[in-house]
């Protein structure tokens, strides 16, 4: 049962560790705290679902769609918010102000599309099951670490 903790406690783990890799990315390059990288990565998950549920492909495509849509937004949000504030003066506080306000705007804009409820992506790698020794792994979980560490030494 420890095993099987542990090896779930790693899948959480590497969706975790990419959202930081994000933040630590985005305070690197743009010395700004962004406090929105969370909304974006949630657009990037939406689009992804929009990907399968509209088209009916797999999660390679998914993936393609959620770096896409989070793209988009994130694009949108350095024109929109990051860019005009840069251009007014060094104040370390607005940029803050800015991500916490684009977040509840983007929080809000999945609550009206997309509903309160959670949703879970329709696919065949969630009824593959893997037994490795005491763990039980499914498809989807083994897709999401190789992703995330795939993704990782990428960067």
């Amino acid at each position: 049962m420890l095993a099987q903790q542990l090896a779930n406690g790693v899948m959480l783990g590497s969706t975790y560790a990419l959202v930081a890799i994000g933040y630590t990315l985005i305070f690197g390059v743009l010395r700004l705290l962004h406090l929105a990288h969370g909304e974006v990565f949630m657009v990037g998950a939406f689009a992804g679902l929009q990907v399968v549920l509209l088209w009916h492909l797999g999660p390679v495509a998914a993936l393609i769609g959620g770096l896409a849509g989070a793209a988009v937004v994130g694009m949108a949000i350095e024109l929109l918010a990051f860019r005009p504030i840069r251009k007014r003066g060094n104040s370390h506080l607005a940029p803050i102000v800015s991500t916490i306000g684009i977040g509840l705007v983007l929080q809000e804009l999945a609550t009206k599309f997309f509903g309160a409820e959670q949703t879970a992506f329709p696919s065949d790698l969630q009824s593959r099951t893997y037994h490795i020794a005491f763990l039980t792994v499914t498809g989807a979980q083994v897709f999401i670490v190789a992703t995330a560490g795939v993704s990782m030494i990428a960067l």
